[in-house]
């Protein structure tokens, strides 16, 4: 009996220890089942969502396609009725006209009538304008007429007011051996010309060396004549140079020992510079 026990014992350990991995199997087996059915549900779920985002997104777009044309509509609506409302305004305007011209006609019967060669008399608009334009064309013909006609000025290079205008010097013995008559103003107009150019040609020469020379030459122009040539000509030089102030003021003092008439002028001119550059406040014209 004790064998037999042992036996026993023995085949129910070894039929355990088979049906161990099994069971095992049997375990995976369900767990397997189970996580597919979860991915399943998973799935059934995404799809779900997915296909409730696109049936939303497909109600959006028709909600604002419905919204647009419908205001397409509106707007549609609104211009046509502007249209009508513009188009019964203006039959209306012209409903109007025409009522108030045929009133006016049948409120004066009686003046066509009794005036049936006022009509006839009275002009038209466009032949009231034709008229008009007429007489002004005749008008403006008549004052050409009475007009004299412009009369060329004489661009004579002698009687110009340019103060110093080149003349070539053959041209210029030329107009002066035409010229007999010396109290005439073209001969006159030569004549200062010409002293003009000596008086400011030798102002332009002094210097300190040769200020004698200058003087004689200047003595022996007509400076009596042209006083006030030879003061602009020395006040313009001082300006310009007033390194040679010197030279100048030699030269207006020994002019003025000849002279005292023109070391009077120059004085009285520089003056008068003087208080013009003062108000002015122009230094140059003070210096």
């Amino acid at each position: 009996m004790g064998v037999k026990d042992d036996r026993t014992e023995r085949h129910d350990s070894e039929s355990d220890d088979d049906r161990a991995p099994l069971r095992r199997r049997q375990r995976h087996d369900s767990n397997s089942d189970e996580d597919r059915s979860k991915d399943r549900g998973k799935d059934r779920r995404d799809r779900s969502r997915e296909r409730n985002r696109r049936s939303k997104s497909r109600e959006k777009r028709g909600r604002t396609d419905r919204s647009g044309s419908r205001d397409d509509q509106q707007s549609r609506r609104r211009r046509s009725s502007r249209e009508r409302s513009a188009q019964g305004n203006r039959k209306r305007s012209r409903d109007r006209r025409s009522g108030s011209r045929s009133a006016r006609k049948s409120a004066s019967p009686r003046r066509k009538s009794a005036s049936p060669r006022r009509k006839s008399a009275s002009p038209s608009r466009r032949d009231r304008k034709r008229e008009r334009s007429e007489d002004r064309k005749d008008v403006a013909k008549k004052s050409d007429e009475t007009k004299e006609p412009p009369q060329k000025k004489k661009a004579d290079m002698l009687t110009t007011k340019t103060g110093g205008a080149y003349i070539p010097p053959a041209k210029l013995k030329m107009m002066q051996e035409s010229i007999t008559d010396k109290t005439s103003e073209a001969f006159q107009r030569l004549a200062w010309e010409a002293l003009k150019k000596s008086i400011n040609g030798l102002i332009n020469k002094v210097n300190s060396p040769n200020i004698a020379v200058i003087v004689r030459e200047l003595f022996a122009e007509n400076i009596v004549r042209g006083r006030g040539l030879l003061c602009q000509s020395v006040i313009q030089a001082q300006t310009a140079s007033p390194t040679f102030t010197h030279v100048y003021a030699a030269l207006a003092a020994i002019i003025n020992t000849k002279f005292p008439n023109i070391g009077e002028l120059l004085l009285k001119r520089l003056i008068i510079n003087f208080k013009r550059g003062f108000k002015r406040k122009d230094k140059l014209r003070c210096t």
